[in-house]
């Protein structure tokens, strides 16, 4: 391996000669020719034979070329992984690093070391146990933590791909892999794919699951694909509260039912998600659609205002209180704005959004340099104030690219405007 090459021409690694081992020697063994050896003699010397034994075929099995290469590949890895960490002290980063690089030792220990002779199916316990390792720390990361690819490294970001490929591969009847191999497959790929946080990797997921399904089994015991209850409906109400919605509390859903075992069968794991996506699809269209649906359901007179209400979803950034939370951390999932109430209208402008409530009027927050929130002056503002406009609020556009200007129009046909005024502006309200 060239980077392990690297590492000893540095003297990062040294190189130590094994130490001599004394197992040529053996056990020390009476001689039988004087007196005959009670049966307790006899089990004692057996037992330190077995001994020895075990003790040959464990220096063996750690001087073997395999095992070289192994912990070659580890110390690289290693070395790698301590590069990163302390160039990038970040806490988030380091931990998504850590994941990437654990799958990524993984991956090389159990499918890039093998040879011609090795598989690393035929030790179905040291595959299981990784797998089931990396399933926990998985499982165990916060939400969407592998969603921000632009915080990957490119190493990482490989390093991942690798491994969701091997994780298929495995997942499939026609990999080798024993029954439990498969189970765990199955479950960390969908642990990821959630983690990934995008609809290509569930959709992946689901096509592994139905194509595990209809493959033919190596193995004698010709049980159908499947996936660990527990497992799978953990996974769904950690998507479900992602997405905004209620937990499963452990109730059941979409009729999943587990055997004796625990475990659902995998195609019909794949339906369930899939019929869970089209909910939320249905949901978020049903959301776009709304404001177009309640215009439409409106008379056509400027006077009439909307009397329902909706409720707004906020995300990004809050770095001037544009989004009326107390915390200014970024938000990367939707969540509830509940200091916007009564609200027919949200428009977000430059460091600030504007609301036009249900009885017409308006209020902004946010940053408020050059005056762009229109109260009079270009103090930021962390709660929602109130805009005082002369007539009741039909629509309202807020600039993006600029230093903030915003434009009103009411539903007598005025037209107010504020903020930055260094440039000309033409506006068509639609």
């Amino acid at each position: 391996m060239l980077l392990y090459d690297h590492l000893v021409a540095n003297k990062e690694v040294i190189i130590v000669p094994a130490p001599s081992s004394p197992l040529n020697q053996g056990p020390v063994l009476p001689d039988f020719e004087c007196d005959s050896p009670s049966s307790a003699e006899l089990d004692h010397h057996v037992a330190a034979l077995l001994s020895t034994q075990l003790d040959l075929a464990r220096t063996f099995c750690a001087e073997s070329p395999f095992a070289a290469v192994l912990h070659q590949r580890l110390l690289v890895l290693q070395r790698i992984f301590h590069a990163v960490s302390t160039k990038y002290h970040d806490k988030d980063k380091s931990a998504n690093l850590a994941i990437v690089l654990h799958l990524a030792y993984m991956a090389y220990a159990l499918f890039a070391t093998r040879t011609e002779d090795t598989s690393p199916f035929n030790s179905p316990v040291l595959c299981n146990e990784v797998l089931h390792t990396a399933s926990e720390v998985v499982r165990n990361l916060p939400p969407l933590s592998l969603a921000n690819e632009s915080q990957i490294t490119a190493l990482g970001a490989q390093s991942l791909q690798e491994v969701t490929r091997f994780l298929r591969h495995a997942a499939l009847p026609a990999s080798g892999a024993d029954s439990e191999g498969q189970f765990l497959a199955s479950e960390l790929l969908l642990e990821l794919a959630l983690q990934r946080g995008s609809l290509i990797y569930l959709l992946e997921w689901i096509d592994m699951a139905l194509c595990a399904s209809c493959g033919k089994r190596s193995d004698t015991s010709k049980t159908s694909a499947k996936i660990t209850s527990s497992v799978f409906l953990k996974a769904m109400s950690k998507m479900r509260s992602t997405a905004g919605g209620d937990a499963l509390d452990g109730k059941p859903w979409y009729n999943v039912v587990p055997d004796e075992d625990g475990k659902i069968l995998l195609y019909r794991a794949a339906m369930c998600l899939m019929e869970e996506l089209v909910n939320l699809a249905c949901d978020y269209t049903r959301s776009c659609l709304g404001s177009e649906r309640r215009e439409s359901q409106s008379t056509s007179t400027c006077g009439s205002t909307v009397a329902e209400k909706c409720d707004v979803y906020v995300c990004g950034s809050n770095s001037s209180h544009q989004v009326a939370e107390e915390s200014q951390e970024k938000i990367l999932v939707p969540r509830l704005a509940r200091a916007f109430t009564q609200v027919q209208q949200v428009e977000a402008g430059q460091y600030c959004s504007f609301i036009i409530h249900t009885n017409g009027t308006l209020s902004a927050c946010g940053k408020g340099s050059y005056g762009r929130l229109g109260l009079g002056d270009s103090n930021n503002q962390p709660q929602p104030k109130r805009v005082v406009i002369d007539g009741t609020v039909k629509k309202v556009s807020s600039s993006k690219g600029s230093d903030g200007h915003t434009l009103a129009l009411t539903d007598d046909g005025k037209v107010f405007s504020w903020g930055d005024g260094n440039y000309w502006l033409i506006v068509l309200f639609f």
